[in-house]
């Protein structure tokens, strides 16, 4: 059985992605900042991309389970409708450490678990 790591699992693309990975009969590992309660197929962890103690927790967790990740799908990520010239510098840094850093540090800290053959995939849904 394939197991895939999806983060933003609780967001609306990122609990469809779940739940037809599930369908298909894949492992699935959700990761999000919010808790939820309705993936019921997928070992869920709660986790805050923009801090690397808490992707550490969920790795570790997870490394628990599994000793090897098939796929990384990356669904976490915020959009603001401001253009540059309007968007205040915190909010502006804010996309980048989700959006930017919260890829760098799933990928980085879960690169133990995977392979040659693992895919990472990286989406969005704006």
């Amino acid at each position: 059985m394939k197991e895939i790591l999806v983060t933003g699992a609780a967001g609306g693309m990122g609990k469809a992605i779940c739940k037809k990975l599930v369908e298909k009969g894949y492992k699935v590992y959700g990761l999000d900042y919010k808790d939820c309660d309705d993936l019921w197929s997928v070992d869920f962890y709660q986790c805050d991309v923009t801090k690397s103690e808490s992707v550490e927790k969920a790795f570790q967790k997870i490394k628990e389970k599994t000793n090897r990740l098939d796929a990384v799908v990356h669904t976490a990520g915020i959009y603001d409708l401001d253009s540059l010239v309007e968007i205040d510098e915190e909010r502006f840094t804010r996309i980048f450490d989700i959006n930017v850093f919260g890829v760098f540090r799933i990928n980085k800290i879960f690169m133990p678990l995977l392979s040659e053959k693992s895919r990472i995939i990286i989406t969005s849904s704006e």
